[in-house]
C-alpha cells in the first residue's frame, strides 16, 4: 500500500495523495472469516469478532478496528484470558496473537465472507468506487473523488489525474 502525504503549502488539510491500486485491493483482512486448523475466526458488523472452535472449546469474542493498519483488536476466550491481535497479510496472512509481528500467530489456511470491489469502465483501473475497510472512494466520470468515512468523518472531496502513472491528485480533508 502506497500514499504519499506531501503537503502543498494551502492552508487547511491539503494533501496530495499518490492512489496506487494496492491500497485499494481486497486482500483477506477484508475477508469476514478466516480459517486455520478448523478454527473459525469471524467478523460480524465490522466491529464484533467470535472465534469457533471444531473441539467443543468454549467459543470466544472479541472486537476488531478496521480502520486502523493493520486491523487489531482483542479476543477474551472464556476458558483462558483477553488476547489482543493484529490480522497481517504482507508477512504470509497471520493473525499475530498478544504481540505485533511477534510470538504466537495463525497461519491463515482459508478465507471467505470477502468484499468485493466495485469495477467500472475509466482510465484509472477500471475502478470508480474503491473500498479499503468501508472507507469509500467515489470517482466519477469528472475526475473528481470523494472520499466517504464510515464513521461521520466530513467526505473529503478531491481531483485524481488518471494521465500519470500511477494516477495521482489530491484530497481536502475538511477537518
Amino acid at each position: 500500500a502506497v500514499v504519499s502525504t506531501q503537503s502543498t503549502g494551502i492552508s487547511g488539510m491539503m494533501w496530495t495523495v499518490l492512489f496506487a491500486l494496492t491500497f485499494f485491493a481486497t486482500g483477506w483482512a477484508a475477508c469476514n472469516n478466516l480459517y486455520y486448523q478448523g478454527i473459525k475466526f469471524v467478523i460480524t458488523n465490522d466491529r464484533d469478532v467470535a472465534v469457533y472452535w471444531p473441539n467443543g472449546r468454549p467459543d470466544a469474542s472479541g472486537a476488531i478496528d478496521r480502520t486502523t493498519s493493520p486491523p487489531s483488536g482483542y479476543v477474551n476466550f472464556p476458558d483462558d484470558r483477553e488476547y489482543k491481535f493484529w490480522l497481517r497479510e504482507e508477512d504470509g496472512s497471520k493473525i499475530y496473537w498478544d504481540n505485533d509481528m511477534g510470538g504466537h500467530y495463525w497461519p491463515i489456511t482459508n478465507k471467505d465472507g470477502c468484499e468485493e470491489e466495485k469495477k467500472d469502465e475509466t482510465p484509472y483501473s477500471g475502478c470508480k468506487d474503491l473500498f479499503y475497510h468501508k472507507i469509500r472512494f467515489a470517482i466519477d466520470e469528472n475526475n473528481k473523488v470523494v472520499v466517504h468515512w464510515p464513521n461521520g468523518r466530513p467526505d473529503a472531496p478531491g481531483v485524481i489525474d488518471p494521465s500519470q502513472n500511477p494516477p495521482t491528485g489530491y484530497v481536502n480533508f475538511p477537518d
